[in-house]
């Protein structure tokens, strides 16, 4: 009987591996930051596209393994995926590790939403105004848009620009076809205002209503 039990156990150690590696597969990153690290970026580098495995100035092996399962999960055959990797690496180390996740996942919302709303069908296409205007158009929850916008915005003019900075000319020419294309000049006050300028403009309005109705 011991012998069994022993016997079993032997099967059940060398089964477990060759299952584990079957939930790599479409569902595979369940548990994704309980792997071993090996396997962690053994699966992060069959995702990443193959252009950005030499990236210069980035350290894959220093991404935390949840923006890892995110991008795997997220980003799996999109025309995005190598934008939204380098966004991930250019804010690495500038923030904790949550602060890090929460600004991925806003510019990864935006993107979406842009694709799913407005007639975007390349990052290019964000250097044309009216791209912007339809997606605010199309936002009902201003709030959350405001937030995706900010974080947008945090990279494409402030981390993605530290990071080039650190590269030489050429390296510097490779990367700039994953820069984010900032939106319009005032956009985020035009559409999204801070609670500030929304009290200078209802005063403003309120002047003039004052002004108008004694004309009446």
């Amino acid at each position: 009987m011991q012998q069994n039990i022993s016997q079993n156990e032997t099967v059940e150690q060398e089964v477990f591996p060759t299952e584990r590696k079957q939930r790599k597969g479409r569902k595979g990153t369940y548990r994704f930051t309980y792997w071993d690290r090996e396997d962690q970026l053994q699966a992060f580098f069959a995702w990443l596209p193959q252009e950005l495995h030499d990236a210069p100035g980035i350290d894959w092996t220093k991404l935390s393994p949840e923006i890892m399962c995110y991008l795997i999960n997220a980003w799996e055959n999109s025309p995005d995926a190598a934008t939204m990797a380098v966004v991930a690496a250019s804010a690495n180390g500038a923030m904790n590790q949550l602060s890090q996740k929460t600004l991925t996942r806003q510019v990864g919302k935006l993107l979406q939403t842009l694709r799913a709303t407005t007639l975007m069908s390349c990052l290019a296409d964000l250097k044309h105004e009216q791209i912007w205007h339809d997606w605010a158009d199309a936002q009902e929850n201003k709030a959350m848009a405001k937030q995706r916008l900010a974080s947008y915005l945090a990279v494409s003019t402030g981390h993605f620009l530290r990071y080039l900075r650190r590269l030489t000319l050429s390296e510097q020419q490779r990367m700039q076809r994953y820069a984010l294309p900032p939106p319009p000049i005032d956009f985020a006050e035009s559409y999204f205002p801070s609670k500030q300028a929304r009290s200078t403009q209802r005063q403003e309005r309120k002047a003039t209503t004052d002004i108008l109705v004694p004309l009446h």
